[in-house]
């Protein structure tokens, strides 16, 4: 592996602030993290195939690293194989329930299977977790528009503008 790409894949980690928001960092092992660091590098350099490898390695390592399951989810989802998305980021969302951003994608995933319920609850779930932050609601207006319930599709694109 090169030197440039190394440096990247470091300088990825340290910008997701990896090591900062883990709650959970001190009960994963260095292999592990070191495998889900190098995913969320080869991720960033949208190298998908390569990230799944180094997240499918953290998971075997540590079956508990919610962050590896995670990033293996959006990139099965950035591959648009949304059903093994589905469900690594529910693996993730039952190991850290409070991690919004594994709602959020999950929801992504299962409203473009048309799984508008499914959705819904993921999006709902996410404004719980971070109801200042207008991504949930524009999501979940998405989701309204799509089930043909438009005005709480407006209610919430509404409420999403208000909160950018």
């Amino acid at each position: 592996m090169s030197h440039e790409v190394v440096r990247t894949l470091l300088f990825s980690a340290l910008v997701w602030g990896l090591w900062a928001s883990k709650p959970s960092l001190a009960t994963i092992s260095e292999e592990a993290e070191t495998a889900y660091v190098f995913g969320v590098g080869h991720q960033d350099l949208d190298q998908l195939d390569e990230a799944i490898g180094y997240y499918t390695q953290a998971i075997t390592l540590d079956s508990t690293h919610a962050r590896a399951y995670y990033g293996r989810g959006v990139s099965y989802a950035q591959q648009g194989r949304l059903g093994l998305a589905i469900a690594d980021l529910t693996r993730a969302i039952e190991l850290e329930p409070d991690f919004a951003p594994a709602y959020r994608n999950r929801g992504l995933a299962a409203l473009h299977q048309r799984q508008l319920e499914q959705a819904l609850a993921d999006f709902h779930e996410m404004i719980r977790l971070e109801p200042h932050a207008p991504g949930g609601y524009y999501f979940r207006g998405r989701a309204h528009q799509q089930h043909g319930e438009l005005e709480a599709a407006l209610a919430d694109y509404t409420t999403a503008i208000e909160r950018d």
